[in-house]
């Protein structure tokens, strides 16, 4: 006969059982369950620098996979990665600090070198916002979505140069708008991105920066004056100093 204490001990057995194979799993399926939190919450949770960490390399594999055979610079024969990288080194030497002891900051930082990464995935390849936001939340999906450009419309071809132009000006206007509505994250991220163009203009091309990028500052410019309140100030200051850098290197 089943005895009160008999099903008290199935009961603890059955608790154990759980506990052991919650414990067991592997780091993938850890991160699936956090990335299903963030969808729902909206923020993604890191316990520790570790959990950083793991998001990191999920977000390095995936834009690596991704991005594999696609070139930033023929001449040179630099893969893509190259930029990425430049646009994740360009926010650490600007001050993010993953690893701060400011919360606010330290979260703010992983974020943001979490969507530096994976700034051009949805733009660039078959992966999608629905992909990303279930992958890594909804903070991390929302700052790849605001920095990805409009897309032109599928019969952009047969278009007249005149009216190729009249496209590229209203999605470049709808990218910004995307911007300035967007998360502060998503902002210091684009800003980055232009920065690595810019500089590797400067520095890499015989013809030097790109002239789009000088017709279209006026206008750019307008991201400067926008940060949504936080109290996080660090990242304010870093926004600031990421502007220095570019002006600075569109003035030499």
């Amino acid at each position: 006969s089943v005895t009160p204490s008999s099903m008290f001990k199935r009961f603890l057995f059955s608790v154990a059982i759980s506990f052991a194979l919650a414990i067991s799993l592997d780091a993938h399926a850890s991160l699936n369950c956090r990335a299903a939190i963030a969808e729902l919450t909206g923020k993604w949770i890191f316990d520790s620098f570790a959990d950083y960490q793991a998001m990191q390399t999920r977000a390095d594999l995936l834009a690596l996979e991704k991005h594999r055979g696609q070139i930033y610079d023929t001449k040179k024969n630099r893969s893509y990665d190259y930029h990425l990288d430049s646009v994740v080194r360009i926010l650490r030497e600007s001050g993010l600090d993953p690893q701060s002891t400011t919360t606010e900051f330290a979260h703010f930082s992983r974020i943001a070198l979490i969507v530096a990464r994976l700034h051009d995935v949805v733009e660039d390849t078959p992966v999608t916002i629905t992909e990303i936001k279930a992958r890594f939340g909804v903070e991390v999906a929302e700052a790849v979505y605001a920095v990805t450009k409009a897309s032109k419309p599928d019969n952009y071809e047969r278009l007249t140069d005149a009216e190729k132009s009249q496209v590229k000006r209203a999605l470049a206007q709808a990218t910004l708008e995307k911007l300035m509505r967007g998360s502060n994250v998503g902002r210091m991220v684009k800003l980055a991105d232009r920065i690595a163009n810019v500089e590797y203009g400067r520095d890499e091309e015989p013809s030097g920066i790109n002239p789009k990028y000088f017709t279209e500052q006026p206008e750019f410019r307008v991201l400067q004056q926008i940060w949504h309140s936080s109290r996080d100030s660090f990242s304010h200051l870093v926004y600031l100093e990421l502007w220095l850098r570019l002006n600075s290197a569109l003035s030499n």
